[in-house]
């Protein structure tokens, strides 16, 4: 059996101990941790760096599940987050005894929390894990906490989002930390490709951001199989950025985790098209098929250009560059061999710094700090 492989046991949310009231994991959705980790076992899916942060830590997680947003709380989501996040941060607050560390999944839950706890005039500590702040409505809502004394921490898993950060806020170097993003290199690995392949597999998957139809239009004339996952576990999947009509050698469905791994283990290159943005777009998908052992291909955005030319990226492309595009893949296919040897750097520099592990040390030493 697969599990009978794994070198170590998964790891287990239990009960967290009576300290855990100091620190709560805020999540913007539901996230069942326990259940997630008890099918991981298994390994029919991968397992997120929270889970072992929570366990490590000894905090209790708080999700918006369940709770009944008012006219209030609406009224706020129009400056960021949902109607929930806001009756969340509400409930939370009331609660708290006033010396929580409040991790926050995402500026979309962390900033009504400092906003509600600065009116408040509570003496919580929050740590925000930023994604996306340099877009206007984001702007204006960071605008309103720039002097806020509850948050001691700002990470993001990119550059140029902390390099914002430190300007727009007027933040030290130390309040504003980049933490290497994560991902289960248990579960995401190498392995067989399905057998009857009849030509080349050409795969992208994800939704933020994506440029679906640069990449039908790059595809269609090449004698390739474009296989594409526009669905994604972590990202609202409703605007997935396909084309009006797909091309004939192009097929755009939902992947279970496993069925996502075979899709990625199927793929002779992984190309990444994106649409311009300044935050990290693209780089789960990246993680995830360079941990499998793919060669990739990515568009080169603002918010991914530290991974513009790092080892083991054969192409970064401008975006909206269809012949770009093209040119690239027909040459990372026929040269099939310097592929796979920047396929085999990549993830051994995936294995070395963006391991669960390493995820989980980084975020605490940065949270030791706040």
């Amino acid at each position: 059996m697969l599990a009978a492989q794994l070198p170590r046991q998964r790891p287990q949310v239990g009960e967290p101990p009576a300290s855990a009231n100091s620190c709560i994991l805020v999540l913007g959705k539901h996230v069942d941790l326990q259940g997630m980790t008890a099918e991981s076992y298994g390994l029919t899916s991968p397992v997120h760096g929270w889970v072992d942060l929570v366990r490590e830590m000894g905090a209790r997680v708080q999700t918006p599940s369940g709770l009944v947003p008012s006219h209030v709380d609406r009224l706020g989501s129009r400056l960021i987050g949902r109607p929930e996040h806001w009756a969340m941060a509400r409930r939370l607050l009331r609660d708290c005894s006033g010396d929580e560390l409040l991790l926050c999944s995402g500026e979309d839950v962390g900033v009504p929390l400092a906003l509600i706890a600065g009116r408040r005039r509570l003496n919580v500590r929050i740590c925000i894990f930023s994604h996306n702040l340099d877009r206007p409505r984001a702007r204006l809502a960071l605008g309103l906490v720039r002097q806020s004394e509850v948050i001691v921490k700002w990470l993001t898993v990119s550059e140029y989002q902390r390099q914002f950060l430190i300007r727009y806020l007027g933040l030290s170097e130390s309040k504003a930390t980049r933490l290497p993003e994560q991902v289960d290199t248990e579960f995401w690995t190498p392995g067989t490709p399905s057998p009857g392949k009849k030509r080349p597999v050409v795969v992208c998957t994800g939704v933020e951001r994506r440029d679906y139809a640069t990449l039908a239009q790059a595809c269609a004339t090449l004698n390739v199989d474009l296989r594409v996952s526009a669905h994604s576990f972590h990202a609202d999947s409703k605007h997935q950025g396909l084309p009006a009509r797909l091309p004939a050698n192009m097929d755009a469905r939902y992947y279970s985790w496993t069925d996502l791994r075979q899709l990625y283990r199927d793929a002779d290159l992984v190309a990444i098209s994106l649409s311009p943005c300044r935050y990290a777009a693209g780089l789960t998908t990246l993680l995830e098929a360079g941990a499998c052992g793919r060669p990739i291909l990515l568009t080169n955005t603002v918010g991914m250009s530290e991974w513009g030319s790092p080892q083991g990226i054969l192409h970064s492309v401008p975006p909206c560059d269809a012949r770009g595009l093209r040119c690239a893949i027909g040459e990372t296919l026929r040269n099939a061999p310097a592929a796979s040897e920047a396929a085999s750097i990549l993830r051994g520099h995936i294995l070395e710094s963006h391991s669960r592990e390493r995820w989980v040390r980084a975020a605490r030493q940065s949270l030791a700090l706040s």
